[in-house]
């Protein structure tokens, strides 16, 4: 963000504890926050009033809590590797990205990274 790369960044399910955590911490704070709306149907009162109070966007989503599992996650891998090494694979994150055109808002590119873990079995 300092180098005008990145113009601005968000955040997604974060109430309010780890969202002061976050805004404490940071060199930048997140000009947004995705709030799930099929786990959260009211914004709770204190974190609207803490947004509005720090500038940051409050939106909405509605993505589901398992983005991928470990069955489909492995599937994945198998057309891209041999059968047995995409085994015991296990997604241990999600995270989903999109660019925007300034100003028009036109979504440029979009997808997910996926941190893994895979836990080998020796026998």
């Amino acid at each position: 963000m300092d180098k005008q790369k990145v113009l601005s960044a968000g955040v997604c399910d974060f109430m309010l504890p780890l969202l002061l955590e976050l805004c404490t911490a940071a060199k930048h704070k997140p000009y947004a926050n995705q709030i799930n709306l099929g786990v959260c149907c009211t914004i709770p009162e204190e974190l609207n009033k803490y947004v509005k109070e720090n500038d940051i966007q409050l939106l909405t989503h509605s993505d589901p809590m398992d983005i991928i599992n470990d069955s489909d996650y492995q599937n994945s891998l198998r057309k891209y590797c041999h059968e047995y090494d995409a085994l015991n694979w296990r997604p241990a994150w999600v995270a989903r990205y999109n660019s925007v055109i300034a100003n028009r808002g036109i979504i440029k590119t979009k997808g997910y990274f996926v941190y893994a873990n895979r836990e080998l079995r020796m026998t």
